[in-house]
Order: structure tokens, then sequence, then C-alpha cells
């Protein structure tokens, strides 16, 4: 379905939402508010918006909304997305259909008006995965190592244990959580500390300011490079969403305070039967009172009295490996919908150029640095000098 405007979205709104309900632990990502948001932005960015549908008989199994872009030669359909382009490219699908609904997906996906179509973190092992494996896909991509095409998924099946207690036990060890125990001791001796989520978009806006910027002097701090924290798209995104969202039901951002201020703090989703987060910071300044597990438990325990599970997404992070009982594949698939989308074969060879190249660059001066110096080692050295 081609979709010209908000409006046209808007017209989806009651079977989206009825879908929502019916499907199997939706995203928040998959939900009208998010979609509506992103779309908006697209049209402000004149891109095309389309949005699959699939029925069986007079009721909506599958719903699968996506923006064509232009990049260089090539019309790329990706996922609706916030800005950061790190949400999952799932559709939302009813609970309990068939698995013949995965053959028409793939059959819609090939009728969009673009040449490549490109489908994010996709879960190895899935129905989704062994559907669009059947497609054909960028060559170039398949020739990386699977350790450079995907990233180990992490997360903490919660909602297995009956209480929290039992969780802990099972999952963490007594010494860790002697750790954290003498942590909050010590933190609370700074003074009142209050762990809670923003219930306002004016508070939301604030605290997601602060961890953008927190973030950003992490990065910074490391040399490291990250494009969505170049920019207020993050801030931007997030703060308009909290004015579409209910935020005592479905709220954003949480927070570990000392003393009224922030110490920790991340941005997070509620949907289905999960809790998704997203960005997690802290104030270096309280690293030594291990401010950003203290806030990690007390959102366990806040999911785990809802009934949620904790997805702590793609990417590896060492805290991640501590924490999780669960863990998985991701990668992003390329399907190749016209001859044209060949190209970016081409484009993935060369970006594997510069890389090799920039890669050798760095190599070849390392090693040249220790050469260049021996000489002047070795004057200083001399009787003398």
């Amino acid at each position: 379905m081609s979709v010209d405007s908000i409006d046209g979205l808007g017209a989806l709104r009651g079977v989206w939402d009825t879908l929502a309900a019916q499907a199997d632990n939706p995203s928040l990502c998959e939900g009208y508010p998010y979609c509506e948001l992103a779309a908006s932005i697209a049209f402000e960015q004149r891109m095309a918006v389309r949005v699959l549908l699939l029925r069986e008989g007079h009721d909506l199994v599958a719903l699968w909304p996506f923006v064509i872009e232009r990049r260089a030669l090539l019309r790329v359909a990706r996922r609706l997305t916030c800005g950061a382009r790190e949400e999952y490219g799932q559709p939302l699908v009813k609970l309990g259909v068939g698995d013949d609904i995965w053959p028409a997906l793939m059959t819609a996906l090939k009728r969009l008006d673009a040449d490549l179509v490109e489908v994010s973190r996709v879960a190895n092992g899935t129905r989704l995965q062994a559907a669009l494996d059947t497609a054909p896909q960028s060559r170039a991509h398949r020739l990386l190592p699977s350790s450079k095409r995907g990233h180990p998924g992490y997360a903490i099946g919660l909602r297995g244990f009956a209480s929290f207690v039992e969780f802990e036990n099972a999952s963490l060890s007594s010494r860790f959580r002697q750790v954290l125990r003498k942590c909050r001791r010590r933190l609370e001796q700074l003074g009142p500390v209050e762990s809670g989520w923003c219930d306002t978009p004016e508070e939301t806006t604030r605290l997601l300011g602060w961890i953008i910027e927190q973030k950003r002097a992490w990065a910074a701090a490391r040399s490291i490079e990250n494009e969505y924290l170049e920019d207020d798209r993050i801030v931007a995104f997030f703060s308009r969403l909290a004015q579409r969202l209910d935020l005592s039901k479905t709220p954003l951002v949480a927070f570990l305070k000392v003393d009224g201020l922030p110490v920790a703090a991340s941005l997070n989703m509620v949907g289905g039967q999960t809790l998704e987060g997203g960005v997690t910071t802290y104030d270096p300044a309280f690293g030594e009172y291990s401010v950003g597990s203290l806030h990690l438990y007390d959102l366990l325990k806040w999911a785990h009295a809802r009934g949620l599970d904790f997805d702590l997404r793609p990417v590896h992070v060492d805290y991640k490996e501590r924490w999780a009982t669960h863990r998985s594949w991701h990668e992003t698939r390329e399907l190749l919908i016209t001859a044209r989308g060949r190209l970016v074969d081409v484009a993935h060879l060369h970006n594997y150029a510069q890389r090799g190249a920039r890669k050798l660059l760095r190599e070849t001066v390392r090693r040249m640095r220790p050469a260049a110096k021996a000489p002047e080692a070795a004057k200083a050295a001399q009787p003398g000098k």
C-alpha cells in the first residue's frame, strides 16, 4: 500500500492497533505512534512510505512498514526508523498464523518499488530469517565472515522466574550481589537515592539530553565515532514520541538520581512482553559506585514486577555478557529486488577496499614508529650524550 501523507497512514490506525494487540510480543517500534512519527519525518525529507498489508479473508494478519530512500543510483527500502537505524526489521505478525504467511510476505516484498530491501538485525533461527534467505542477496556482503556481518544479541528471561529473588539466585553470583548492596549503601551516604521513570514529556526531554551528552563525552574520550550521537535526532525523535504516548503506561526514560541529580539513566522501549534497552549511560564521577549496574538492577526489578523480559539488544558489551540469560545472533539482510540492486555489491567492495587500506596504513605507521625511535634511543644511550 502506497502512503502519501500522515492522513493516509492514519486511515490504518484502527487495524494497526488491533493487529498490535494480537501480535506475538510486538516492539514499541512496531506500534502505530512510533511508526507514524518516523513516517512524518520521512515525508518531511521527501521520501516515500509503503506499508505491506497481508490479509487472510477479512482479517489483517501481517503489516510491514517501509520508507524508500535514494542511495546514489539505488532505491532502498528499509524499516521506518528514529534516525539511529538500529530497530529490528521484522514485520508485525498476528500470533498463531501458519508458516504460509512467510512466502506471501516475500512475494509482497518483491513488489516494493525499490531495487534493494534492507531488513535489519534479523535473528538467526527465526522463521523470518529462513524466509529472507530464500531471496537473492548481496554477494559481497556474504563474503564477509559472520563476525563482521552481524552482532550477538543478549536478553534476560525474567518471566521464567516466579520471583525476582529466584532470578538473582540463579543468574547473579553471591559476590556480585554483595558488591551491588555495598555500592548502594555507599551511594546512599551521599544523599537520597531515587530510582524511577520520567513521567512528563518535559522531564523525558531533559533526561534524554543528559543521556546523549554523557554518551558523546564517553565516545569522544575513546575516539569512537557514532553517527546518531553527532546530531540531535535521538533527542528530537523521542521527545516528540513522548508527546504521543501515555508515559504512565509506556515510559521511555528511566533514571537513578542522588540528591535529585541523575547519576545514571537510560532510554528504553516497553512493548508486548519485553522491556527493550536502548541507550544507557552514567556519570563517570560516580563510576566507583557501580551506578550503571545499580540502574540496570532496578530496571530488572521493575520489569519482573510487570511480567516483562529484558532485551539488552545486539552488539557486544561486557556487562551484557555478565547479565544475560539468553544469547542470539543478528544479521542485516539485503534483498535484491531488481538487477540494479546488484550495484550494492560494487558499493560494498569499494567500502571493503577503503577499510583495508586504512587498516594497512595504521599497521604500517604502528610498525614504523619503533623503528624511527630506535636510532634516537641509541644516540641518547651513548656516553657523554
